[in-house]
């Protein structure tokens, strides 16, 4: 009895294996009418600031603003998309290393998810990819700063670099940098969930042989983490300490000139 209990599907996926056709036809049409709503939905958003911004100013701040986010959307969606979505289809594609059981939770797993696992890592991909390009969206300001600020022509003391790139291009490169690298965590624990459950990835490590493909497929996602943390150092943290606020005053002290500047370099 117990046996038989544990193997059930969860109750989402065993009712939705209960559907009719028409039944499933009718969660479609739900779901694409939300898709809609919710498109409708940011249209009106958009409609509303043109209207303002056309009654207060003749200046161009709603294109600006609009194009600013729609750029911000379309690069951060096709990234995700494509990051997500080649780790997916690589964890798909695997096969298990051998015909030897899988581990007790990952057969309690397969169970009761079944081929639905295949459908979850397919929506896990489209609404991180959905949520991650609204919230780029937020960022547009930082964009712009960014995309149009001057060089100032002073040298920032100690450190290095005009100061117009602490001040416009370094808080839009701090955003990049933590958002590539959580898309690149959020890819590798994906992938090695799913590596886990089609038995690429053999748990524990140590006395068992894991697929080669599978293993090459996560070394690559770190070393890409690898790259983009060494990136940040060089390029962001250590010109940040410019802005360090730690001690009495505004800027670096003599620990970050002398200790942690030189540290990033090392940890890059």
């Amino acid at each position: 009895m117990h046996t038989r209990s544990s193997a059930r599907p969860f109750p989402i996926v065993d009712w939705l294996r209960r559907r009719t056709r028409a039944q499933r036809l009718l969660a479609i049409i739900v779901v694409a009418l939300y898709a809609l709503y919710r498109a409708a939905r940011l249209g009106a958003t958009v409609v509303l600031d043109r209207w303002w911004y056309d009654s207060v100013t003749d200046a161009p701040i709603w294109s600006v603003m609009t194009t600013a986010k729609l750029q911000l959307a379309v690069v951060a969606g096709l990234i995700t998309a494509t990051t997500i979505g080649l780790s997916v289809r690589a964890v798909l594609r695997s096969a298990p290393v051998d015909d030897a059981p899988l581990s007790t939770p990952v057969r309690w797993y397969v169970r009761r998810m079944g081929p639905a696992h295949r459908w979850l890592l397919i929506i896990i991909t489209v609404v991180l990819t959905e949520r991650i390009a609204s919230s780029a969206m937020d960022e547009w300001q930082t964009w712009l700063l960014f995309r149009n600020g001057p060089s100032l022509g002073v040298d920032v003391p100690e450190l290095g670099g005009d100061l117009g790139n602490h001040l416009f291009r370094l808080p839009f490169l701090a955003v990049v940098s933590t958002w590539l690298r959580g898309l690149l965590i959020a890819a590798a624990i994906i992938s090695l969930f799913g590596h886990i459950v089609g038995g690429a990835i053999r748990l524990p490590l140590r006395g068992r042989r894991s697929s080669a493909p599978a293993l090459a497929h996560l070394a690559l996602l770190a070393a890409a983490f690898a790259a983009v943390s060494a990136l940040d150092y060089v390029l962001v943290r250590r010109p940040s300490l410019a802005t360090s606020r730690t001690g009495a005053f505004d800027g670096p002290g003599f620990v970050e000139l002398r200790v942690i500047a030189p540290a990033m370099w090392v940890l890059a």
